[in-house]
């Protein structure tokens, strides 16, 4: 049995579902192969956290409506004390409106729409893509679903992008590993943000988050570079015991697998796009990945419409999506590759100090918007609070030059890929 499309997209998470929507906005037909059953779509382990900002654009642009609880901002502690102790005590704030939403719920909205708007929906495991040189669309178990356009949005282990020769790998294979559970308090809990906690005590190379999706529900977990998974359920399980509040249920456990290291170089094939976590598009810092994956989406249907007018879904027609993403995402998670492997080599005590002593909430709040090297008065800040340790001050200070090093590369992403192979290179000698 075989079936064409204008766009064929794999996977239908928060990536696929957005590519799908914009694609139907575009006028085009569009078929979303995913694995699971219909009433499943959504239903993942995940911290659930977004912007406010991305929920009013949905609204707008979209008109889909995100049911969620609103956050101040977030948090960032070095250690950890009790999530009851932390408005006494002093943290590092990003005051960005934050949001939890119910994923879940979110999702199956999302299926909603598509289906509404005209788009099939085929619950089956693909096995590959039609024609790996240039892709045709994809296969599954027993049929064809053909495709001028493909989009890969099938998840950390991307059932497409690993097939086609033309997409190169990541540089480094990071996978974050995260256990979470929805702890539902006996008495209410009123917190303003979502608090992380950096806490090389209690886990080595990775965070404690806790997220309020209401004041009875906190979404909290454990996660980052790590290898024992069962630790992590450890771990979370001697922070409850040893928290003040009363929990009346723990539900919705489990764990996540995402991707850490830095973004795909080229996400672009031959009518072929790769989007979501099988690009790893996720803050490799935080793990933040619905947002990026949603934006991701967008920015795949926009090009792949504009692709099949132009009749063009070669590498350099669609090469666009890659410009667009370098610009808007690289900028950001590049450098923040750098600024993750930092962290994780410092020891709890130097970690401690930089999070309390040099590192200020206006600091990360341009870190998260758009960074850029600090003006001399903020340098001299800097060095008078870190003199006293000059070895960990020069280990700062190459690795902000080694940031923005990687920032202005990204922000020189080639326009034309003829020009890609040595912007390659170029990056692969900064990570190396």
């Amino acid at each position: 049995m075989e079936e064409a499309y204008d766009v064929v997209i794999v996977g239908c998470g928060m990536a696929g579902a957005l590519a799908g929507l914009t694609a139907l906005q575009e006028n085009l037909s569009v078929c979303i192969v995913e694995r699971k059953q219909r009433e499943l779509i959504g239903k993942k382990i995940c911290g659930e956290l977004i912007p406010q900002s991305t929920c009013k654009w949905l609204e707008n642009d979209f008109g889909i409506t995100v049911h969620s609880y609103p956050l101040k901002g977030i948090v960032i502690y070095p250690s950890f004390h009790g999530i009851t102790d932390y408005s006494s005590r002093r943290g590092l704030y990003i005051e960005e409106p934050l949001c939890t939403i119910d994923r879940w719920q979110f999702g199956q909205t999302l299926v909603k729409e598509l289906l509404r708007r005209g788009a099939d929906i085929k619950c089956a495991t693909v096995k590959g893509p039609i024609n790996e040189t240039c892709v045709k669309g994809v296969k599954t178990e027993n049929a064809a679903v053909y495709g001028t356009v493909t989009i890969d949005c099938s998840g950390v282990f991307s059932v497409l992008r690993r097939k086609v020769t033309s997409v190169p790998s990541p540089g480094d294979q990071y996978f974050g590993v995260a256990y979470k559970e929805d702890i539902v308090l006996e008495e209410p809990l009123a917190l303003e943000h979502a608090v992380l906690v950096l806490d090389k005590n209690v886990i080595p190379s990775g965070y404690l988050w806790c997220f309020p999706k209401s004041e009875h529900i906190l979404n909290m977990g454990v996660g980052g570079i790590v290898r024992d998974k069962t630790s992590l359920k450890n771990i979370l399980n001697t922070i409850l015991e040893n928290d003040q509040f009363r929990i009346k249920e723990r539900t919705n456990a489990g764990i996540g697998v995402l991707p850490l290291g830095r973004p795909l170089p080229s996400m672009v094939g031959p009518s072929l796009l790769v989007c979501g976590d099988a690009a790893c598009q996720v803050n490799p810092l935080t793990g933040e990945g619905i947002a990026p994956a949603l934006m991701a989406g967008y920015r795949a249907g926009k090009v792949a419409a504009q692709a099949i007018r132009n009749n063009d879904t070669s590498i350099k027609g669609m090469w666009q999506y890659n410009y667009e993403c370098a610009k808007q995402y690289g900028t950001l998670c590049g450098p923040l590759c750098v600024l993750r492997d930092f962290l994780l080599s410092l020891s709890s005590e130097e970690l401690t100090f930089l999070l309390e002593h040099v590192i200020t909430s206006e600091d990360l709040e341009q870190l998260e918007k758009d960074w850029s090297p600090p003006p001399w008065r903020r340098k001299l800040a800097i060095f008078l609070a870190s003199w006293r340790n000059l070895p960990l001050l020069y280990r700062l200070y190459t690795v902000l030059t080694k940031m923005m090093k990687i920032k202005t590369l990204y922000e020189c992403y080639p326009g034309d890929p003829e020009a890609f192979p040595l912007w390659k290179q170029n990056l692969e000698t900064f990570f190396e």
